[in-house]
This record gives C-alpha cells, sequence and structure tokens, in this order.
C-alpha cells in the first residue's frame, strides 16, 4: 500500500512522544493506534503496563483482534507500515521469553472502554472510600446531578469555614434561593465538559490567568445573547426606541433604577459588555419583573400621568416587537447576564 502520509504516520509510532491524530473515518486511525500499541509492547516488562482506552466495545474487540492476529505467527497479517512488521518478530520473541501467552490469556491486553476502565479503578478502591457495592454506569445521570446540587447547597452548616463561605456566596447571587442555586449547579454539572479545562487552583502563581480565562468566557456568553438580541430588532423601530428609551431615563425618579443607563441614549445598543446595561434598562420599560410585556406604564418607569402621547408610542412599540419571535425571552434574559469583569471584592 502507498501511503502519502507514511513519514507522519510512521512518527506517530514514537512511543517516546505523544501525538493527537485528527483523520477522517476509513483512513486507518485504529491500525494507527494498534501499530502503537504493539510498539509500545516492545518495551515494557508485562503486557498489562500498556493502556489504550476506548469509547465503543466494538472499537475494543477490533484491536485485540488486530493485535493477536498480528502476534499469531501462523498469521499472514501484514502492518502497512514495514517497520511494524520488524516490531511484530520482536514482541513474539519478547512475549515468548517473558511468557506473556497473550495468544491464550487475550485479556491481558488493556484495551477497554472509558466506562470499563473507570469500573476497573473503582472495583480497586480501598473499602475506607465506603462505596459499599460495586456502583454501576448510569445512561442518565440527571437525579444524580440533582443529588449532588442539594447536597453542595446544604453545605452551608459543612464544618469547614472556606466550603461554607463559598455556598453562602452563591447563595447571596441568587437572593438567598436555594432551590434555584441547586439548579443552577444540575445545570452545570451537565456541561461540566464545557468548563472543568478551564477549573484552575486559585494559587497567587495562576490566579490572574484563571481570572483572565474565566472573564473570557464570561464576556463570550454576554455578547452571544447581545449580538442575538440585537440582530432580531427591526431597524425601523430603533430611532423609536432610542428616544423613548432617553425619555424615560431622563424622567425616572430612582437614581438607582437600571433604567438611568438609557439616559442621553442616540443610538441602539450594541453588544459589549458596556451595552449590558443599557438593554437591562431597555427591559425594565418593556417588561414586567417577570419577563412579560409591561402592560401598564408609571411614574416608577420615567411616565408621569401627564405623557399620554409617550405611552402610546410605547404601547405600539411593543405591539410591533410583540409578533418578533424569540425577542421577549431574549430581552428578558439580559437580567440574568453577570457583569463580564470580576471586581476585585468579587474575585477575592
Amino acid at each position: 500500500m502507498n501511503l502519502s502520509d507514511k513519514s507522519v504516520r510512521e512518527e506517530a509510532l514514537n512511543p517516546g512522544e505523544s501525538f493527537i491524530v485528527q483523520a477522517p473515518a476509513g483512513s486507518g486511525k485504529t491500525t494507527l493506534l494498534t501499530g502503537r500499541f504493539i510498539r509500545l509492547l516492545e518495551h515494557v516488562t508485562e503486557p498489562e503496563e500498556v493502556l489504550a482506552v476506548t469509547f465503543t466495545n466494538k472499537a475494543t474487540r477490533e484491536m485485540k483482534h488486530r493485535i493477536l492476529k498480528a502476534l499469531d505467527p501462523n498469521s499472514d497479517y501484514v502492518f502497512p507500515q514495514q517497520s511494524l512488521n520488524l516490531t511484530i518478530e520482536r514482541v513474539r520473541r519478547r512475549s515468548q521469553n517473558l511468557n506473556w501467552n497473550l495468544l491464550h490469556q487475550p485479556e491481558r491486553l488493556q484495551i477497554m472502554t472509558i466506562d470499563a476502565l473507570c469500573a476497573k479503578l473503582v472495583r480497586h478502591m480501598p473499602w475506607s472510600s465506603r462505596f459499599g457495592s460495586m456502583p454501576g454506569v448510569a445512561q442518565n445521570a440527571r437525579d444524580l446531578y440533582s443529588r449532588a446540587a442539594r447536597n453542595t447547597v446544604q453545605l452551608t452548616d459543612c464544618s469547614d469555614m472556606e466550603v461554607r463561605s463559598a455556598v453562602k456566596l452563591m447563595l447571596n447571587h441568587v437572593d438567598n434561593n436555594s432551590q434555584k442555586l441547586s439548579e443552577l449547579i444540575e445545570n452545570m454539572l451537565q456541561k461540566r465538559d464545557q468548563w472543568l479545562r478551564i477549573i484552575a487552583i486559585q494559587s497567587d502563581e495562576h490566579a490572574d490567568q484563571t481570572r483572565a480565562v474565566l472573564e473570557k468566557g464570561w464576556k463570550r456568553i454576554v455578547e452571544s445573547l447581545l449580538r442575538e438580541l440585537r440582530d432580531l430588532f427591526p431597524a425601523e423601530y430603533e430611532e423609536e426606541l432610542v428616544y423613548l428609551a432617553d425619555f424615560a431615563a431622563v424622567r425616572v425618579p430612582n437614581e438607582n433604577s437600571p433604567i438611568k443607563a438609557c439616559e442621553g441614549l442616540r443610538q441602539l445598543p450594541g453588544h459589549t459588555k458596556d451595552d449590558l446595561k443599557i438593554w437591562a434598562g431597555i427591559a425594565d420599560i418593556l417588561l414586567t419583573q417577570t419577563g412579560n410585556w409591561r402592560t401598564r406604564l408609571d411614574r416608577r418607569v420615567g411616565f408621569f400621568p401627564g405623557h399620554k402621547d409617550e405611552k402610546s408610542r410605547v404601547k405600539i412599540l411593543k405591539e410591533n416587537l410583540e409578533i418578533i419571535p424569540d425577542f421577549r425571552e431574549n430581552l428578558a434574559a439580559v437580567r440574568t447576564l453577570p457583569n463580564s469583569e470580576y471586581s476585585d471584592d468579587e474575585w477575592k
């Protein structure tokens, strides 16, 4: 077989280096992994020292079959890479000299799925782990996530002061709503593949780097939703919204109202972190605290009894926005978005 990437495949067999192999289906990834496994057998005393982890039982069976076929002296199996055929001869002699007896004891080849590897590790856990009977693999772990989330929220009574303070801090962010915090943790656990890689030890050495990574993630989430919100907003209503938002911001009596962020507005807000407060102010004008369309405008949102014309204009604007799919939901979601940058006090 004439392989155009022969040199690259040969390089990937080097047991002294690590590689990531990316290739389409049918390109020979399993053959390459099998060859690397055999190459590693040449450098160990016991075959159990080499471990290959796959996703499916089918792949496990396929790899074992190929390796055993290659090590069988009566087989005519030939690898595409000629250098491996010399390695196979040396592994055969090594197997015979060390009495591996792999053809009759194929279970010595440590090729298994991720689930099987985890189960094996659990079986070797000491009694002090208090696992009791052998745990199984859950196909749907939602109940486990829910239980873990509830247990986490209950750590407000934990003897560890640092853990107790951390849980109380999270509760403060959700207005002490333990049910909401439990749901957030449960959803987070279901998506742990998306955030586990950015978790780092909070030491002086890595704190700044970790903060930058987390803030970058928050920024991406915030900007993504705001960009979608802005794209949903019809261009023909931009001028009207800008005028009404500024009108309300100038007159709203509460200086701490989110609507105040709209004061001096001259164009539709964008999707940066600086635009988040403005969108939140717009949300307060058009939506109730529960996220539904506001049916009554009063002085609390900057519209006094004498502002009948402006109230009418808000009503017409709202009716035009009501028919836009997902706009209300996205606008309401703005209120749940965090600031994409931590203050020094929040980071501590």
